[in-house]
């Protein structure tokens, strides 16, 4: 038990032996700064879930390897489904 943005915490999870990690809370700040903090520590892969948007933006091409919006995941899944049909226009 603990904060995912505690660097002690990380250590001691031998984060820098882990593959991936996966930021997934609801906290958009707690899921970039932990994930930054994993990657700096060594983390192989950073996976963060992010609400905002905006943040998505900012986030990508840095330090965070997978920056998911459930927003844009959805609208992506539902795009794909409406294209296969006959649609002229979304």
């Amino acid at each position: 038990h603990g904060s995912a943005t505690s660097k002690r915490l990380l250590e001691e999870e031998n984060i820098e032996e882990c593959d991936i990690f996966c930021a997934l809370t609801n906290d958009d700040e707690v899921n970039i700064m932990s994930s930054l903090l994993a990657k700096r520590l060594g983390a192989k892969k950073v996976l963060t879930l992010i609400n905002n948007a905006a943040y998505v933006d900012l986030v990508q091409g840095g330090e965070i390897d997978i920056a998911i919006s459930p927003q844009q995941a959805t609208i992506g899944s539902l795009l794909t489904h409406v294209r296969r049909g006959d649609i002229v226009n979304v």
